[in-house]
């Protein structure tokens, strides 16, 4: 949770990236989850740059290191609108002071989304798609982004529902169609699905936006090896819950084209598409649950059936996707 920073910090905490004056810019909206870092603000130094500085939680200093050199190994190989972590005069990116550590990327402006009228915008799913054609075409060649154990949504669904069921038993039934479609066509079938590096949590609010192009995607907490359509799924969902008829709409249609056209993925991938979709929104009733937002869950739980049963919205995905 951010918390205001005593300008007399700055000085300190900045200068390790020997930032040694900087004007604090509160006047500046920091877009992404606050989240995943402690004090997180806008700073100006006195050639008129502009950053965002960020202190570590405690505990994740290690998982955050891992990130930041992913992002410095995506920013050699040339992936563009990414602002990456920025190593201190010792060469960490994670470096210590005032008793904590901090971290410092650029501050890139963006304009406002306009919400709701962007779902007709073509262009915005042309550069959406274009971003993760060049993501992938960067990562293969970052040492590690495609190693190691993929991400397992059976796994994670399983250990949330678990939970939930503990702690809220009635939802068992509410889920049981929604699970047992899943079960059927998808799940048993998951892990063996072709995997890539994806961000993680690619969706519109992640994404800076200028005029007419991306300027900036942010919040790579989640990023790592995952199905290789699961950031597709991802934003594809999440534009369906804030409207179902974005799903209809120019943005989805371009972004969806875009990349099967491109052969951005194997057929059985998207064979699985609308299921990975469904999936992905388990994580987000999670995260209603951990923050205790009723109507948001009530909301999920119907978007989640809505979209294995709407035939014209299955028909629209289907087509999009062949």
């Amino acid at each position: 949770m951010e918390r205001p920073l005593d300008p007399r910090q700055i000085e300190d905490a900045l200068s390790p990236w020997g930032l040694e004056t900087a004007l604090l810019r509160t006047d500046l909206i920091i877009q992404g989850s606050p989240d995943r870092t402690g004090i997180r603000v806008v700073v100006e130094d006195d050639g008129g740059r502009l950053y965002i500085l960020e202190q570590c939680v405690a505990g994740r200093e290690a998982h955050r290191y891992r990130i930041a050199e992913m992002l410095d190994g995506l920013a050699g190989a040339g992936l563009r609108r990414m602002d990456p972590y920025l190593a201190g005069a010792d060469g960490s990116f994670i470096p210590a002071a005032n008793g904590s550590h901090w971290q410092l990327r650029r501050f890139t402006p963006g304009v406002e989304l306009p919400r709701p009228m962007y779902i007709y915008d073509k262009w915005r799913g042309g550069a959406a798609a274009n971003f993760l054609l060049e993501l992938r075409q960067c990562s293969a060649s970052v040492p590690g982004a495609s190693e190691g154990r993929a991400f397992s949504l059976p796994d994670y669904v399983d250990e949330f529902l678990a939970r939930l069921y503990r702690h809220k038993p009635e939802f068992r039934e509410h889920l049981s169609d929604v699970m047992e479609a899943l079960d059927r066509t998808f799940l048993p079938e998951h892990d063996r699905l072709p995997t890539a590096f994806c961000h993680g949590d690619y969706h519109p609010m992640n994404i800076v936006w200028g005029e007419d192009d991306i300027n900036t995607v942010i919040d790579w907490e989640f990023c790592g090896l995952k199905p290789e359509l699961y950031d597709v799924a991802l934003l594809t969902g999440c534009m369906g819950m804030e409207n179902p008829e974005c799903l209809t709409g120019g943005m989805v249609k371009e972004f969806l084209s875009v990349l099967r056209k491109s052969g951005f993925a194997a057929a059985t991938s998207w064979e699985h598409f609308r299921d990975l979709v469904v999936a992905i929104r388990l994580a987000w009733l999670k995260e209603w649950f951990r923050h205790g937002r009723t109507q948001m869950i009530e909301l999920e739980v119907v978007y989640m059936r809505l979209l294995l049963t709407d035939c014209r919205l299955n028909k629209h995905l289907t087509a999009a996707t062949s």
